[in-house]
Parts: C-alpha cells; sequence; structure tokens
C-alpha cells in the first residue's frame, strides 16, 4: 500500500505567492525574482507561469485573494451601520482647526438618500400595457414561400 505524499511549498513558492497576491499584484516575473528565483526576464516569466500551472499554488492564491478581498470590501452591514451613523449626527469629522464636529446636515441628507437607496424606497413602480397582435404566416408544401390567401 502506497500513501500519497501530502504537498508543502517551499518557502520560496509561499513568498512568490505572498508577493503575486499583494506588492506586484499580478506580476509573475517580478514576483518570482522577489521570491528569490534566478534568472532574465524570459527565464523569471517561465518559472511565474510554472509556478501559477501548479493546482497547489492556485489554491494558495485563491485563498489569500479571498482573504485579502473579504478584508478591503465593506459589507452590507457596515456601510448601513455606517450610513445610520452619519445620519444620527454619531460620526464626528475633524476641521482644519482638529476640533471634531458632528456631520453637516448636506452630508446626513445625502447619507440618508444613499441608505435609502441601499434599503430600495426609491424603487418605481411601472405599469406596461404591450399590444401584440400576431400574424399566421402558412408556407405550401413545397416551401417556395406563403400560399395564397
Amino acid at each position: 500500500m502506497t500513501v500519497a505524499r501530502q504537498w508543502r511549498p517551499t518557502a520560496r513558492q509561499l513568498r512568490f505567492v505572498e508577493l503575486f497576491c499583494g506588492g506586484e499584484r499580478g506580476n509573475g516575473a517580478r514576483s518570482a525574482k522577489g521570491a528569490g528565483y534566478k534568472g532574465g526576464p524570459a527565464q523569471l516569466a517561465a518559472v511565474a507561469a510554472r509556478l501559477l500551472k501548479n493546482v497547489n499554488i492556485r489554491a494558495l492564491i485563491a485563498e489569500a485573494e479571498a482573504e485579502t478581498r473579504s478584508d478591503r470590501i465593506a459589507t452590507r452591514e457596515e456601510l448601513c451601520a455606517f450610513f445610520t451613523g452619519v445620519v444620527r449626527g454619531d460620526e464626528r469629522t475633524v476641521d482644519a482647526m482638529g476640533e471634531e464636529t458632528p456631520a453637516s446636515m448636506r452630508d446626513r441628507l445625502k447619507a440618508g438618500e444613499l441608505l435609502a437607496k441601499m434599503g430600495g424606497f426609491f424603487l418605481e413602480k411601472r405599469e406596461v400595457k404591450v399590444d401584440v397582435q400576431a400574424t399566421r404566416v402558412f408556407f405550401p408544401a413545397d416551401g417556395r414561400g406563403p400560399a395564397p390567401r
């Protein structure tokens, strides 16, 4: 009975994934160079292509991107809480003098408008009536055009 060996990434592979998802933003050749792979631009591009074809590396990249994406993007609940805080005057802004002041009325109204749009309060119901007339066209069995009426 043979036991399958579990795959473990090397330090350079981990560094490649880190650079590819982070600082280099998808540039494989630069990520490979930063990870410690040697060679000219063509060789580094080939190394990056080989690494990106590796299923395990792709899984690590997908995992890192999902983690980064979830941290950077505000959720619907976070946006609703923020806009509600602005509308109620809980959120404060710092002016040029360094003093904290509540949001201006203009900002509060805009936050209320955006909150209402998110909640679907501005949806318009439109009723559309369409009259459709059907015309029958008969083709003769030989397929040469409409049959005479």
